[in-house]
């Protein structure tokens, strides 16, 4: 047996082990996925109000965050998951203010200066937000963009991060190295303020979900799973670790009220137009299909999550068969069978004697038996002198499922989990029609987080950890019109 006070001396500095890296990881991650709300408190003489009650309630969930200003009259309330909020300040001899519909931005902090009126406490002052032109609290310069513009604008393979080319000097460029549809370097390319796309870091709730290899990522979370992401140029802060782009998303949470919906995507080659260097017009078959659902989780007569635990499921799929087009140069079918005599062809040498072969052509019995064997499945020219057209169909498909959980522990500590998985299956076509092989590439990634936010009364004082990332891969032309049906409730 350990002595006691040995075991108790062990447990001390396993705990302070702990305190001090939360307080270290606090300065990395506490903004990243979340935001907050600071301001001052002044008096109708501009004079400041100390030890003024605030507080901070979330308009769709209901959820409440107080705390009390300083000496010289400011607060600060964080971490605050994106979304609208009401702030409400209380003080001594003035009556109440509540300032509504203040937006907290992913990753950014939205100043609320509040002029207390002079009055009974029991008469309430209310006043609309109205969002700054010009962000005071930080020098990051970036592009928000809004869930109603994440959820509304054409998209085209409903990927969010296309919305990324609506910030300034963001240049849209194909992806980098071995692109295939289902690679995270697919969306590697878009340069942001000219630093190169593969330098563009990409987090979800707080944590890397970015493909450190050729860049771009392997999480394309549903658009209708996302809350709002923010394009970040230049000048942020040291918790980012590239000199590129980032791109800040948050996904949503479920709130006090159940709200759900679904959706249908459809594109079709009946709609489309023929591809310039296709004989025909090649096969466009994709649906994009899924549904949402978020509320308070609550077990009748034994729990109530009302205000206190939330749930937010997703779930999307994707079956796509689409015509690539091959357009190949080659040879005839009288070169196959050794005749070059066609005018404008080289000189054909005997190989054994050096001299030019009669008629320009090649003997029956010099043509190898491999060359023979695979001239069958070179495909004859279909357009043109030497030339083979085709559009094959690949085959993709996609699943993925987005689960998030928030819990209110206490009225100064939040949690959250939140876990995102998808599966990808290519089928790729080969461009010799003849050649019945196919390339398949398929993998499965996911990414979790697991965040605590505890908060303490002294501003800008908290703990947020978030932990993520777990990929794993194993190998085995532009369209015009997409079709959408979608409800919500």
């Amino acid at each position: 047996m350990f002595p006691e006070k040995a075991v108790k001396l062990v447990l001390a500095t396993l705990l302070a082990a702990f305190l001090v890296m939360s307080l270290a990881t606090s300065a990395l991650w506490a903004q990243i996925q979340t935001g907050r709300i600071l301001g001052a408190v002044t008096d109708p003489n501009k004079a400041v109000v100390p030890n003024a009650r605030v507080s901070v309630t979330q308009e769709a969930t209901g959820q409440a965050k107080a705390v009390t200003t300083n000496e010289i009259g400011e607060f600060v309330v964080t971490p605050l998951d994106p979304g609208l909020y009401t702030v409400e300040v209380n003080a001594p001899g003035f009556q109440a203010t509540q300032v509504k519909r203040v937006e907290v931005v992913v990753g950014q902090s939205a100043r609320v200066d509040v002029e207390l009126r002079i009055g009974e406490a029991s008469t309430k002052v209310e006043v609309t937000s109205t969002a700054p032109l010009l962000n005071t609290e930080s020098g990051t310069l970036g592009q928000e963009v809004t869930n109603t513009q994440i959820v509304n604008l054409p998209l085209n393979g409903r990927s969010f991060y296309e919305l990324a080319r609506l910030a300034p000097g963001a240049t849209p460029l194909p992806g980098s190295g071995n692109l295939l549809r289902i690679r995270a370097n697919f969306e590697s390319g878009t340069a942001i303020s000219g630093v190169r796309g593969t330098r563009t870091s990409f987090y979800l709730d707080g944590a890397d979900v970015t493909d450190h290899h050729q860049g771009g990522t392997l999480i394309q979370t549903s658009i209708d799973a996302l809350q709002e992401f923010q394009v970040q140029q230049s000048e942020y802060s040291a918790e980012y670790r590239n000199a590129g782009g980032v791109i800040n998303v948050a996904t949503k949470a479920g709130a006090s009220q159940f709200h759900g919906g679904g959706f249908e995507f459809l594109r079709n080659d009946k709609l489309d137009a023929r591809n310039f260097f296709a004989l025909t017009r090649d096969v466009l078959k994709r649906n994009q299909f899924g549904g949402y659902l978020g509320g308070p989780i609550g077990i009748p007569r034994l729990y109530s999550g009302k205000n206190r635990t939330f749930f937010f499921v997703n779930y999307e799929g994707m079956r796509q068969r689409a015509g690539q087009v091959f357009n190949n140069i080659v040879p005839t079918v009288a070169m196959k069978s050794g005749n070059f005599s066609a005018a404008g062809l080289n000189t054909i040498y005997d190989g054994q004697t050096g001299s030019p072969s009669p008629g320009n052509i090649i003997p029956a019995n010099r043509l190898s038996a491999q060359a023979q064997f695979f001239a069958r499945y070179i495909p004859d020219p279909n357009f043109g002198a030497n030339r083979a057209g085709f559009a094959p169909s690949q085959t993709l498909n996609q699943d993925q499922f987005t689960v998030r959980v928030d819990q209110t522990i206490t009225s100064t500590n939040r949690a959250f989990v939140r876990w995102s998985w998808i599966n990808y299956d290519e089928l790729d076509p080969n461009a010799f029609p003849a050649l019945s092989e196919r390339g398949r590439v398929q993998f499965r990634a996911e990414a979790y987080n697991l965040t605590n936010s505890p908060s303490f009364s002294a501003p800008g004082t908290n703990i947020d950890t978030a932990t993520g990332g777990v990929v794993t891969s194993t190998l085995s032309a532009p369209r015009n019109v997409q079709l959408a049906l979608k409800f919500s409730f």
